[in-house]
């Protein structure tokens, strides 16, 4: 399984998204957006074959990966863009006026941020993982 890596930067008007996806074609993407959640997902194959007189090589590759995303605010789908270009996926979200929450840095999650369904159930109870800690907003 791949795990790709994702740079997160916000300002006060966007959340910027990158995501390094070495080897992988645009058309092996996909971006989807349910509720404040965004989710990549795709897979890589690949596959080379050699053959000379004295030897025969053949070489397979092949992975899929699913990341989320939580983010502060609902994401009208209408708000997003991407780019995709030399292996590398940028998505802007744009925010929302006046439907954002104030995050306060509550505790380390011990890794939620890698596991798909405790960043959901984080989400869903007012919080979000990222890079090993978890914030949590006033709903």
């Amino acid at each position: 399984m791949i795990v790709p890596k994702l740079d997160v930067s916000e300002t006060d008007e966007a959340v910027e998204i990158t995501a390094e996806l070495p080897g992988v074609k645009e058309e092996e993407v996909d971006v989807s957006v349910t509720s404040n959640i965004l989710t990549l997902k795709g897979e890589k194959s690949e596959s080379r074959e050699e053959k000379d007189k004295n030897y025969s090589l053949v070489e397979r590759s092949y992975g899929s990966f699913t990341r989320s995303a939580p983010m502060t605010f609902d994401i009208n789908p209408e708000d997003v863009s991407a780019e995709f270009g030399d292996g590398v996926l940028t998505i802007v979200i744009k925010k929302p006026r006046g439907n954002h929450r104030e995050n306060e840095l509550i505790r380390e999650c011990d890794g939620a941020d890698q596991n798909p369904l405790a960043a959901k159930n984080i989400a869903q109870a007012g919080a979000f993982a990222f890079a090993g800690w978890c914030v949590a907003w006033d709903v």
